[in-house]
């Protein structure tokens, strides 16, 4: 099946003009990446972070992509916590950074979900915070339009997902797999959701690293004061021992009997 790329690319315009915020957020200079250091020489970082939807706020792929090819230092670190966003930004943002000369580690420091999770595999190291998540999936899409449309839409979904199965399996696994994984169980919601050990298991991170700043001794554990089966064990001897050495500041209180009460209140 022949599918009309220039078509669906205008259906998804479209759509995205709808959908898409008031062209004055973009003025106000709001946008889901920030990039520090920019203009470090050769020898030292830049810093990346990718903190929001991909494609919101009328920023795009060229705007990334410029912002990028301005950056001299010899390594990025890319920080991301995203719930992923347009696909076709996405997939240009990952060839951008592939392109890029420097040495880019990624560090997964909260999300790296749906069109994140591939842009992460552009880095040469991907880190995973402890407690982070990674969420893979089809790829989605809107179209308007008569059957033969939606024919095609699905068709080109399937191709986006390959192609992204692709990226996932330059890592690890096989195409088969990770759509299988991108797909998840028959009638439940798509996708398949890791948490940092298991993304290094997958193959999708390559380390877990648990946060702790250089040089900070992380806290230890609180050890416990006693032993599951000592808490759970009922001693009488020892409770009733414990009751008589409670002592109780409040002095006791005579509690009226019945013609105490019909003199208070002048009852015959």
């Amino acid at each position: 099946m022949s599918i009309d790329l220039a078509k669906l690319h205008n259906l998804a315009e479209t759509a995205r003009a709808r959908l898409s915020p008031p062209a004055a957020n973009h003025r106000s200079g709001r946008t889901w990446y920030t990039i520090e250091n920019a203009a470090a020489p050769a020898g030292e970082s830049a810093v990346i972070h990718l903190y929001d939807m991909i494609g919101d706020w009328g920023i795009t792929a060229a705007d990334f992509a410029r912002d990028l090819a301005g950056i001299r230092a010899t390594s990025i670190e890319l920080r991301v916590s995203c719930e992923g966003g347009e696909v076709f930004d996405g997939l240009a943002i990952y060839e951008t950074l592939r392109r890029h000369p420097a040495d880019i580690t990624a560090y997964v420091d909260g999300i790296a979900a749906s069109s994140a999770s591939f842009v992460v595999c552009a880095a040469n190291k991907i880190v995973m915070a402890k407690r982070g998540r990674m969420m893979i999936h089809d790829a989605h899409g809107v179209v308007m339009g008569n059957a033969r449309d939606m024919r095609e839409m699905a068709q080109l979904l399937d191709d986006l997902s390959d192609t992204i199965a692709d990226i996932y399996t330059e890592r690890s696994g096989t195409r088969e797999s990770w759509r299988a994984a991108m797909r998840a169980a028959e009638g439940g919601p798509d996708g398949t959701w890791y948490d940092a050990e298991s993304a290094v298991r997958a193959g999708l991170a390559d380390e877990v690293q648990d946060g702790s700043p250089a040089g900070r001794t992380p806290v230890a554990p609180r050890a416990a004061t006693a032993s599951t089966e000592e808490l759970a064990t009922w001693q009488p001897a020892a409770f009733l021992a414990a009751l008589g050495e409670i002592s109780n500041p409040v002095e006791p209180v005579e509690i009226p009997d019945g013609t105490a009460l019909r003199a208070l209140f002048d009852l015959a």
